[in-house]
């Protein structure tokens, strides 16, 4: 069963994100893609925090983690925007989207622990 809502929920984020990157077309910097992955690092640090201290369990951090989240964020879009925009002469917003991803996801990962570690305690 835990496979098949995997399945589902992947489903659901794989359109979620085709929906976003559709609605927002990207011309000149990749600004879609970069907020799903900082809001999925977001949401990921919000449910890890809240399956570690016991707030949900575990089988559904699991099937929302790697089915839903897994399918939402875009680590090889990410990639492959930096390289295009490499490759078509934009060193600077090659770096800005690969840094500014990486931090920022870091950083939403770090807000959603720490708003859910309040919620928590």
């Amino acid at each position: 069963m835990r496979v098949v809502l995997i399945g589902l929920l992947g489903a659901a984020g794989a359109l979620a994100r085709y929906g976003l990157a559709t609605q927002f077309p990207q011309h000149r910097f990749p600004w879609t893609i970069m907020a799903i992955n900082v809001t999925g690092a977001f949401v990921l640090g919000c449910l890890l925090t809240a399956e570690r201290t016991d707030r949900i369990d575990p089988g559904v951090a699991i099937v929302i983690g790697i089915g839903l989240l897994g399918a939402f964020t875009t680590f090889s879009t990410l990639s492959w925007d930096s390289f295009d925009l490499l490759r078509n002469g934009h060193a600077a917003s090659a770096f800005l989207n690969s840094a500014g991803s990486l931090l920022l996801g870091i950083g939403a990962a770090g807000a959603g622990y720490w708003l859910t570690s309040q919620w928590a305690s």
